[in-house]
C-alpha cells in the first residue's frame, strides 16, 4: 500500500508540474513575428522571384530594399528609386486573405503600378525567415493553379 500511495503522489507531482511554454500555441501561430524586427536593420536584395510561370529575378537586379520600421519601403538602384509600403500580418488577423490559404502570416508590400514592381505588390505568404533570408510564396488567384515566390537576402 505504501508504494502504491508513494507512486500515486509522484504521479501527481509530474503531472501538476507547471508549464514553461506556457503561450507556445501563439508563439507557434506567430512564427514569423520577428519579421517586423528583421527586415527595418538591414539592406536586402531579390534573390529570387518567380511569377506567372517564369523566373523574372533578374528584373530586379541591382535593386536595394530598403524597409524602415514605420511602413515603408524604397528599391533604389544608381539611377531609379521605387517607394512603397509593407506590413506585417500575423496569422489570427487573415483579413487580406485573397487565396484560400488560411490562419498563415503574412508579408503584404504594396508599390506603385509601375511595371515590374507592381509584380510584388501581393500579400505574400511567408514560408520562412531568418535574419538573413525571407521566402515568400503566392498562390495566384485567377485559378490557374501557379504559385509565386520571392526571396528577399540580406546584402
Amino acid at each position: 500500500m505504501k508504494i502504491q500511495s508513494l507512486l500515486l503522489a509522484t504521479l501527481l507531482f509530474i503531472s501538476c508540474s507547471s508549464d514553461d511554454d506556457g503561450d507556445t500555441n501563439q508563439d507557434e501561430e506567430n512564427q514569423f513575428a520577428d519579421i517586423v524586427q528583421t527586415l527595418p536593420q538591414d539592406t536586402w536584395q531579390v534573390t529570387y522571384f518567380f511569377d506567372d510561370g517564369e523566373d523574372k529575378t533578374e528584373n530586379f537586379l541591382g535593386f536595394e530594399f530598403d524597409f524602415d520600421a514605420e511602413g515603408n519601403v524604397i528599391a533604389t538602384t544608381d539611377v531609379f528609386s521605387e517607394t512603397g509600403t509593407w506590413s506585417y500580418e500575423g496569422s489570427s488577423n487573415d483579413s487580406n486573405d485573397d487565396d484560400g490559404v488560411d490562419d498563415d502570416e503574412e508579408l503584404i508590400l504594396q508599390f506603385s503600378q509601375d511595371n515590374p514592381f507592381d509584380e510584388l505588390t501581393d500579400d505574400w505568404h511567408i514560408q520562412m525567415a531568418n535574419d538573413n533570408t525571407i521566402e515568400l510564396f503566392d498562390e495566384d488567384e485567377d485559378g490557374n493553379d501557379e504559385t509565386d515566390f520571392l526571396t528577399f537576402t540580406r546584402i
